[in-house]
């Protein structure tokens, strides 16, 4: 996930979290996996970055809250320049907690991702803009 991270800072991309709204939900009702569906609410597959010819796509993700508090992250990357087309497998872990319809990842390198919940939605704020995933 730091790949995918640094390239989201390196583009300057920056947007407003769109704020999800729902039930307020217990860390046991949250844990389950969750489908990438939007990014800045764009479908996929979603454009990262793209300068000239290059151009860096998240195709797909999976979260994945566990009941013991813990989580996995992952997003299948397309990148594309003139000559060729590569995919990588991004992903990041660490503990996850919930308070209302706030969540919170802390990461295994002690960095953080908030976000919202909503139903059966979970909407991060990567770099300020909206990955929403959906159970």
């Amino acid at each position: 996930m730091q790949r995918l991270l640094l390239a989201l800072l390196a583009t300057g991309t920056a947007a407003s979290l769109a704020a999800a709204c729902g039930d307020s939900f217990s860390p046991e009702g949250l844990a389950g996996t969750y489908s990438l569906q939007s990014i800045n609410e764009e479908a996929l597959p979603a454009t990262l970055a793209e300068l000239g010819s290059n151009k860096l796509e998240a195709m797909s993700g999976t979260l994945v809250l566990s009941d013991d508090g813990t989580y996995n992250l992952t997003t299948q990357l397309r990148t594309t320049n003139s000559d060729s087309t590569s995919t990588e497998t991004a992903s990041d872990h660490g503990d996850w907690e919930s308070e209302g319809t706030e969540i919170t990842l802390m990461d295994s390198d002690g960095g953080r991702i908030m976000g919202d919940v909503g139903g059966a939605t979970v909407t991060l704020a990567i770099f300020q803009v909206p990955w929403q995933y959906q159970r």
